[in-house]
């Protein structure tokens, strides 16, 4: 799922790169400066109510982002091209992974982080 905010426009859900959902917002009454701290996960409208869930991926660009760019993010990033049955064993200390591969894709890229969330 990919959202998109336009201050001009609103907001807009893509899901698997379709449009699912748009909403327009007025952004009038909203303080949109440079000079406010940014929040990720938190709703400050009322009173600072977290997310509930996960949140794996955030990426800020100095414009709204087209249908287009949705797409070719979705393909470039390779959210459609996950690998299928991966397998995680360990052993004498090793830790080995192993998957399907997948078609068209010239080499992958694991990374490794203590803090589950």
């Amino acid at each position: 799922m990919i959202g998109v905010v336009d201050r001009n426009v609103g907001a807009v859900i893509y899901i698997d790169t379709n449009l699912n959902a748009q909403m327009f917002l007025d952004t009038s009454t909203y303080d949109l400066s440079n000079s406010r701290n940014a929040k990720i996960g938190i709703n400050d409208v009322v009173g600072d109510e977290p997310f509930e869930g996960i949140i794996d991926d955030v990426r800020i660009y100095d414009r709204a982002l087209t249908e287009e760019d949705v797409r070719t993010l979705y393909h470039l990033i390779g959210w459609m091209n996950c690998p299928e049955n991966v397998n995680i064993s360990i052993s004498t200390g090793n830790l080995n992974l192993n998957w399907n591969s997948v078609p068209g894709a010239t080499s992958y890229k694991v990374f490794s982080n203590t803090n589950p969330y």
